[in-house]
């Protein structure tokens, strides 16, 4: 395990305070698993109360040599597994991956007979548990060649499950699996639940210049495309029925990203990678569209390869302890292995000094909220 401190100054992310990010390990046991995982990216994970759901992308199985090196036998585009280890302190075990009658991992989303598994990949997004059932965003992605990067985004699906040890159902919305098509944004990205209530779907335009944006729905309505509103205006808060009035919350927006709300910081915070950079950053807001503070690295990542890449950073607040003091977070190194590995960190925000005459005249909103 490796500390790394990062000294922020008042100009920085965290007025006045460090923020220490600790290395766990990595979230794929290398000697071995049952499921026989020696690769997945993406690690998005869906509170149920007493378990959490784990759901990934590309998925790779095989058995691992001597030399530690994986043989990779199969793949599956999306997986997840099930866990009642709620401490991540000390990392995360009890994984029971949803596998085949081969004990290799079997793919939570379906397809359908009418569709070329060749020619197409079912990506999870974030979901969330209403009541009994569990919905679960997913990118449908048109496959256009045979190289790593041979891929876009065809629509965005809705998917539902009352048992996380089955398969889930994919839900249609007037026949078609695409909720929102191939040049709408790709909802899913973050899922809340709102202190109204509300459902909260954030969605990037997968366009440049890849604009955030933020879909509502009641609970109730979930499965029903024509029940979301959309944000209209960050200044005003208002909303529309109407997907072509929505508004930018802002640009440059990641593909997987987190969103919480934070006891401890008094605002929401939405944590991500950003690829070029190879980092973690930290935004946050007063109120879950906004206004969003500019984004603060917390954490710089050093790939294990020259040519590799660290990506799909986001946090799982259902591990959060010290009312969010302390948080703890995944990235995948591309170069760990074939589809890369989920690693988790803890991240530990230092309590503000005690504030001077001075600083009491000019106290912000709530002593722990970040700078813009």
């Amino acid at each position: 395990m490796t500390w790394l401190f990062l000294s922020l100054g008042l100009s920085q992310a965290f007025a006045a305070r460090d923020v220490a990010v600790r290395h766990i390990g990595a979230m794929i046991d290398p000697s071995g698993n049952s499921a026989h995982i020696v690769g997945q990216d993406e690690a998005y994970s869906v509170s149920l109360g007493k378990s959490v759901l784990w759901l990934y992308g590309d998925t790779f199985y095989g058995r691992r040599r001597p030399d530690g090196k994986p043989d990779v036998e199969g793949a599956v585009t999306n997986s997840s597994a099930l866990t009642t280890d709620q401490d991540a302190s000390d990392g995360i075990s009890g994984f029971m991956p949803l596998v085949d009658a081969n004990d290799n991992p079997r793919a939570v989303l379906p397809y359908d007979p009418t569709e070329k598994p060749a020619n197409l990949r079912l990506w999870p997004g974030h979901g969330i548990k209403i009541g009994s059932k569990i919905y679960l965003y997913y990118s449908l992605i048109d496959i256009t060649g045979p190289g790593e990067w041979d891929f876009t985004h065809a629509g965005q699906g809705l998917a539902v499950g009352e048992d996380p040890h089955q398969p889930f159902t994919r839900l249609k919305w007037k026949d078609r699996f695409d909720f929102w098509q191939r040049h709408e944004p790709r909802f899913g990205v973050a899922v809340i639940e709102g202190k109204d209530g509300m459902i909260y779907v954030y969605g990037r335009h997968e366009e440049k210049p890849n604009a955030l944006h933020l879909a509502r729905v009641k609970p109730d309505d979930i499965g029903r495309l024509d029940a979301y509103e959309y944000l209209s205006s960050t200044k005003t808060a208002s909303w529309t029925t109407e997907l072509s009035s929505a508004a930018a919350i802002f640009t440059d927006a990641p593909p997987e990203a987190s969103v919480s709300f934070n006891q401890y910081l008094g605002q929401f915070m939405m944590l991500y990678s950003r690829l070029m950079e190879n980092d973690v950053v930290i935004r946050t807001a007063p109120h879950a569209w906004g206004p969003w503070t500019h984004p603060r690295a917390i954490y710089h990542c050093k790939p294990s390869k020259p040519d590799a890449f660290c990506y799909a950073a986001k946090e799982h607040p259902e591990y959060n302890t010290g009312d969010g003091r302390r948080i703890y977070f995944t990235l995948v190194d591309s170069g760990e292995a074939e589809g890369g590995v989920p690693e988790l960190f803890e991240a530990t925000f230092r309590p503000t000094p005690a504030p001077t005459t001075t600083d009491r005249a000019h106290r912000k909103p709530h002593e722990n909220q970040l700078t813009r």
